[in-house]
């Protein structure tokens, strides 16, 4: 049998989803074809994707498509084969069942269980078998609003099936990106058991220490660690708090976000969460500044001005927050630039004690492969009862790793008193 081009795709993202296999039910709507997209995204992480389409989806995107996208055969109606039991029971090939998009018909269907297509076999055979379910709303925004969906997505919540809200784009109710619903997807199939119900406080990006309006010290980080830890404690139902200097990056759902420029305005905001929150973990994934000006300027500096200028210290974010929640689990980050493993785990070290930290994580910010900017990573996580490295891993994955770490840490610090 030859082989389908989609193989040609499949791990070149990452390989976080390999060896899952992912149902994807289509239903009726103008947003039908972004599931194509969806099913290349799963497949590039390592998934295996195959489509299951409504009646009224074929309107939108063919079989053809379909098959396309993901290499195999898609199921369109039931054939009296049991295809549902096939696909979702507890035996069955998926993992996980997928809806995106999911119209309002669909979703006050399943909430009353109403089985009367191939897509409702297969959803109704999930909820039974406790598979994971992602559902991704698409439709109009009245529609969204309206008493009975509202009332369906609580029923369905309150089952156990995950609803990645959609996007507000000038007015209008657009479908979550596909790299939403895929984060929400691999968070389902990789739980971080423990997270639920907790308070974590999470610092992402750099800060800015200006010297004018326009000039100011900082760093590459790009946020993307810090944002990827908030993005998996909100997915696997940790009440979450991100606190970031200014990136690229858009918050994730789910969390309550908070902007800051400045490093004392990051200390400032954590301080308020620790206070009004009282967060169980805190993980410190931001790069703040170290140093600001002792002079700053409230008009532009001339560019033929000869400036002289004093660096201080800034507040040290770590050892206040250490200080200020005595009772937390604190995970902090030790960056280096190149220096040898031996020397960056015995600095990590130094600064976990001095600093208070129950988790470090030392990493190597001089390659181009992990670190600033890029969408991986990899260290040695040391904890106060074990020391391992963690390979090169997506910060998404790194994110589970550390806070798996945390969580039981938090479990010691509890039975400890």
């Amino acid at each position: 049998m030859l082989p389908h081009p989609v193989d040609e795709i499949r791990c070149s993202k990452s390989e976080d989803l390999k060896g899952f296999n992912v149902a994807l039910c289509v239903t009726g709507s103008v947003a039908s074809y972004r599931a194509l997209d969806l099913a290349r995204e799963l497949i590039r992480r390592g998934a295996s994707v195959r489509f299951v389409a409504t009646p009224a989806s074929l309107r939108f995107v063919t079989p053809t498509m379909m098959y396309w996208a993901s290499g195999q055969k898609p199921i369109v109606k039931g054939t009296g084969r049991t295809e549902h039991i096939a696909i979702a029971s507890g035996s069955g090939w998926a993992h996980a069942v997928v809806v995106a998009p999911a119209t309002a018909n669909t979703i006050c269907k399943l909430a009353n269980g109403i089985s009367d297509n191939v897509v409702m076999d297969v959803l109704v055979t999930a909820l039974g078998s406790k598979k994971p379910i992602v559902v991704a709303p698409a439709m109009h925004s009245d529609m969204y609003f309206s008493p009975v969906v509202k009332e369906g997505l609580e029923r369905l919540r309150k089952m156990g099936v995950v609803v990645v809200d959609p996007d507000f784009d000038e007015g209008r109710l657009r479908m979550a990106s596909v790299e939403e619903i895929a984060d929400v997807v691999e968070d389902s199939l990789n739980p971080v058991v423990g997270l639920r119900g907790l308070k974590v406080l999470v610092t992402a990006g750099p800060t800015r220490e200006h010297l004018d309006p326009v000039r100011f010290l900082s760093n590459a980080s790009s946020g993307k660690m810090g944002y990827a830890i908030a993005s998996v404690c909100a997915n696997n139902g940790a009440e979450t708090f991100l606190v970031s200097g200014p990136t690229n990056l858009k918050p994730p759902k789910g969390v309550r976000f908070k902007g800051v420029t400045s490093t004392r305005d990051m200390l400032d905001a954590c301080l308020d969460v620790v206070d009004r929150e009282g967060p169980q973990i805190i993980v410190l994934a931001a790069a703040p500044s170290d140093f600001y000006f002792e002079e700053s300027y409230s008009d532009k500096v001339s560019s033929d001005t000869t400036l002289r200028v004093t660096l201080k210290p800034t507040p040290k974010i770590s050892k206040a927050l250490r200080e200020r929640a005595p009772r937390a689990v604190l995970v902090g980050f030790k960056a280096e630039h190149g220096i040898p493993l031996e020397e960056h785990v015995k600095r990590a070290r130094a600064r976990m004690e001095e600093h208070g930290f129950d988790i470090i994580v030392a990493n190597d910010v001089s390659r181009r492969d992990i670190g600033f900017g890029s969408d991986f990573n990899e260290g040695v996580i040391i904890t106060r009862v074990r020391t391992f490295a963690t390979g090169r891993l997506t910060k998404r994955a790194l994110a589970r790793v550390l806070l798996r770490e945390a969580v039981e840490a938090l479990k010691l610090k509890r039975a400890s008193g």
